[in-house]
């Protein structure tokens, strides 16, 4: 039975296990790191190289994941410097030993226009990237 908190039979573990913890945290980051890299790689295609109103089939038809998990990579790479710096702001917590409460997200007020291919509900990044005009070489004939 442990009756201290300094038990110097356990320090050698202690430490092995704040090392293991701040691995796992840092592996959390090269994961958010790639997802933002493929969210960056999807928006490119979906603005540049896809023709319009295509998007949910070739989705579909060239990749192995579902459209909402692309539009979850592309909303990551439009949000990265927001989720890299709260990502860091918990992670100094988390080392920290601190503890604070989170914030919750408010509900969604207003409903968001669907996708006319497929039905679902557009991300915000989508909707960002359909205000600005395309180029002429993907214009539908």
């Amino acid at each position: 039975m442990i009756t201290s908190l300094e038990n110097p039979v356990l320090k050698p573990e202690i430490a092995d296990f704040i090392q293991a913890h701040i691995a796992l945290v840092g592996r959390g980051l090269d994961a958010l790191k790639e997802k933002i890299r493929l969210g960056g790689i999807l928006a490119d295609w979906q603005e540049n190289r896809i023709p319009e109103g295509q998007w949910c089939k070739w989705i579909k038809e060239n990749l192995p994941i579902d459209e909402r998990t692309v539009e979850r990579y592309i909303a990551t790479y439009g949000q990265r410097e927001k989720l890299l710096a709260k990502y860091q702001e918990q992670t100094k917590l988390l080392l920290s030993g601190s503890t604070e409460d989170k914030k919750r997200r408010p509900k969604r007020s207003s409903p968001r226009e669907l996708c006319p291919t497929c039905g679902r509900p557009m991300t915000k990044a989508v909707l960002e990237r359909k205000k600005k005009p395309r180029s002429p070489y993907f214009k539908n004939s």
